[in-house]
């Protein structure tokens, strides 16, 4: 799937960037209220710029058609659900997009592992497992990018507990920390928002490189 993934991209320019760098996927959010997020003409133009790169769609408690409405218009490879869909939702869509992988993002509170197995065994029930899950921090009323660490040591309890899933680990990830947040955690991959950002919604293309630096570095070395 991905190693590397920049979320709430908004311009080309930034997309220039994160291939420039080496990060293998970006992330659109098309959760209205972020200040990442874009409109679907918008995404549409995105997408078709990042050529090459894993694209992926960020959305939040979004219904199968608003999302079926998305996927006609943008050409995505994945589907991440950072919202508070209950486990069914994603054997509905994976009707609706049956080749694309979906990313499940899960907001993990300290001690919050029997939370997230319970869910999985719960998709796994109703027939669609999610191909991975971005761990995130908890903030109260905000979905992603809120700059909020996420439990790292949790991270490989989650893991023994789930061992065929893949774990990306996301929440409060700066080029000064991913290093040490993959030697603790041991993630499949990782992504970041606002740690790469000047300003919501606008990467700085040296936090940028040094992200995917530190994070390819460690990765690699696992």
């Amino acid at each position: 799937m991905f190693r590397i993934k920049v979320c709430g991209i908004t311009r080309e320019l930034d997309i220039d960037v994160c291939r420039r760098a080496g990060v293998d996927a970006i992330g659109f959010n098309f959760y209205s209220p972020s200040p990442r997020s874009v409109g679907v003409d918008r995404a549409a133009r995105l997408a078709t710029h990042a050529g090459g790169l894993f694209r992926v769609g960020l959305f939040v408690n979004s219904s199968r058609d608003e999302i079926a409405q998305v996927l006609r218009e943008v050409e995505l490879d994945a589907i991440q659900l950072h919202g508070d869909e209950p486990p069914t939702f994603l054997t509905q869509l994976a009707e609706t997009a049956p080749r694309l992988p979906l990313v499940r993002a899960w907001r993990l509170a300290p001690g919050g592992l029997d939370a997230a197995c319970r869910y999985v065994d719960a998709a796994y029930d109703a027939g669609r497992a999610p191909d991975a899950l971005l761990i995130d921090a908890v903030a109260p009323g905000v979905y992603g990018g809120s700059g909020h660490r996420a439990p790292w040591t949790d991270v490989p309890l989650l893991r023994s507990r789930l061992p065929d899933m893949r774990l990306i680990l996301a929440g409060g990830l700066t080029p000064s920390n991913v290093a040490e947040a993959i030697r603790v955690a041991s993630p499949d991959g990782v992504d970041t928002a606002s740690g790469v950002e000047s300003a919501p919604g606008i990467k700085d293309a040296s936090l940028v490189e040094g992200f995917a630096t530190a994070a390819e570095v460690e990765l690699a070395a696992r």
